[in-house]
């Protein structure tokens, strides 16, 4: 039995970013074209979020209620609905269980998906910051684990927390 071929793909910024952004086409199940719309990849988020622009674009009909838990606020019970993502690896993951959310914006654009883990947990996933530049990187089907550590062999492992601007001298006693 063949391999699937691996479906990658790499977004770039142009300094370091706090969000991941790229492009996703949804669609219905029952459809052939979909629509773009702007999204964020969220390691945070268990499950993928429309909003109701989405809904709106593509006449969607709500499958039913779920509960959702936000960070910022109670359990709230909201529509799911059964739609198809194309990812900018050409990747069409079909039948995927998203829910009606809230979004803002990603600069001056409108953000409509958040592509959380059930998405992200499908492939490889990676993000780096080399020399000042947010890269994030998507593939399709996971080929390895990607180990830092065992990258660079003089790697140590950090216990604690990391701390942030310039370290303390200890006073010599």
């Amino acid at each position: 039995m063949r391999k699937p071929k691996a479906l990658s793909f790499t977004m770039s910024s142009s300094g370091i970013s706090d969000v991941l952004p790229s492009e996703c086409v949804v669609w219905t199940t029952a459809e052939d074209a979909g629509v773009r719309f702007l999204a964020i990849w969220d390691t945070g988020a268990s499950k993928s979020v429309i909003s109701q622009r989405v809904v709106d674009a593509l006449s969607l009909k709500p499958m039913g209620y779920t509960m959702v838990q936000g960070v910022n606020g109670p359990p709230q019970e909201r529509e799911q609905f059964l739609v198809s993502f194309g990812l900018p690896n050409q990747l069409r993951i079909v039948g995927l269980a998203v829910t009606l959310g809230e979004m803002g914006k990603v600069g001056d654009d409108n953000l409509d998906v958040l592509i959380g883990m059930d998405v992200i947990g499908l492939g490889d996933f990676a993000v780096t910051n080399f020399r000042g530049q947010t890269m994030f990187s998507f593939r399709y089907p996971s080929k390895k684990h990607l180990d830092f550590a065992a990258e660079d062999r003089r790697a140590t492992p950090i216990k604690g927390v990391i701390p942030r601007g310039k370290p303390k001298r200890r006073k010599k006693k």
